[in-house]
């Protein structure tokens, strides 16, 4: 979504405001470093499945699991962060529509289309 109001205020040669939102969009980062706005990004990012889905396997198994599951805690790379940190989550070998962090290898990213030449 962010990418799109990046894109708006560009099609009106407005300035780009500071932004606020769930964004690890490489996209929405590589546009970011490139204009210089000030963001403040939390996330709900697509991997969360994966804890969500270690949860659901431990329950079945009989196994506890908290009542509630902060995915932060357990996926440190998706903690809210600004700008001034945009080039330590900003990957170049990924496409723009790729959503960090990622907990697949390079090696699938580049079967499914999202690694970009360098």
């Amino acid at each position: 979504m962010a990418q799109g109001i990046i894109s708006a205020y560009e099609d009106a040669g407005m300035e780009i405001p500071p932004i606020a939102g769930g964004e690890m969009q490489n996209g929405f980062l590589r546009s970011a470093m490139d204009h210089g706005f000030e963001f403040y990004a939390w996330m709900y990012p697509n991997a969360m499945i994966t804890v969500c889905l270690d949860a659901a396997i431990q329950i079945l198994q009989g196994e506890p699991t908290s009542r509630f599951i902060d995915f932060v805690d357990t996926m440190p790379e998706a903690r809210p962060f600004t700008d001034a940190e945009a080039e330590d989550y900003y990957r170049p070998r990924w496409s723009d529509d790729v959503h960090g962090p990622i907990t697949m290898p390079d090696e699938k990213l580049a079967e499914l289309g999202f690694l970009v030449e360098e």
